[in-house]
């Protein structure tokens, strides 16, 4: 399981900047091996770039202002050799799972031109759905994202065969952030800077969904990898992330 935490930067760790802001990743970095060190070279600090650079080891090396407009494309870098081809290569069957439009971006195409053979993305999620939608203006949000992912995991283990779920969740999203319902009555300190709203609820959300994987017995043969798609763009805690050493997070 790869999840990509939008725009969760290393960076709301550093406890002098952000007090008790994630205590649960916190918890969860001590069972895990975590790589502390990981910047941002150039083409890498957008979502679908952030993908390409730590699934396929290239920047996505365009014109700035055409940095999510892939979507055209027949195939996406397909002589490019990543991660979803070595796993496909080895018998895992794949499966990307994210809240928001495939299309954005072309995330859909990258996804399906490297040995994927499940893609879905917020069309596809919510088919035949249409009633009492609870999206934010980028998609699903996070809790319902995840209760999608748990049940995915939780079927795809009763079949004998490897497999791989990746995901993206979208709460995060800068500049302010959404709160998913699951976090109604959580706010950071005084409440009144929301991307950090967001950032908390975050943190709560995956340590939740995290425990619960590893409470059943099927996660002892199961890696779960977390990390930030990029660094955080500009948001409404930049001047507070400046202060800081701007690292992206990585977790196994």
């Amino acid at each position: 399981i790869y999840v990509y935490l939008e725009q969760f930067e290393r960076t709301y760790f550093d406890e002098s900047i952000f007090p008790d802001l994630t205590p649960n990743l916190k918890r969860l970095e001590k069972d895990a091996i975590s790589f502390t060190n990981i910047s941002s070279p150039k083409s890498t600090n957008w979502t679908i770039s952030g993908m390409v650079a730590s699934q396929c080891g290239i920047p996505l090396l365009v014109p700035d202002y055409r940095g999510n407009s892939m979507s055209g494309m027949d195939q996406f870098l397909p002589l490019a050799h990543c991660l979803g081809d070595i796993l496909t290569q080895n018998g895992y069957f794949l499966n990307y799972i994210g809240g928001s439009n495939l299309e954005f971006a072309g995330k859909g195409k990258f996804y399906s031109s490297h040995g994927f053979d499940v893609v879905e993305g917020l069309e596809e999620l919510i088919e035949g759905k249409t009633k009492n939608l609870y999206v934010s203006p980028w998609g699903l949000f996070d809790d319902t994202l995840y209760k999608i992912i748990e049940q995915r995991y939780l079927r795809l283990s009763k079949e004998n065969r490897p497999f791989g779920i990746f995901s993206l969740t979208l709460d995060t999203h800068h500049p302010y952030g959404y709160m998913s319902e699951s976090c109604k009555d959580l706010v950071y300190l005084d409440g009144k800077n929301s991307i950090l709203n967001s950032v908390h609820c975050a943190d709560m959300m995956i340590g939740k969904f995290v425990d619960s994987l590893r409470s059943n017995s099927l996660f002892d043969n199961t890696t779960l990898v977390i990390s930030s798609d990029h660094l955080a763009l500009k948001n409404s805690a930049s001047s507070m992330l400046d202060k800081g050493d701007r690292k992206n997070l990585f977790l196994i």
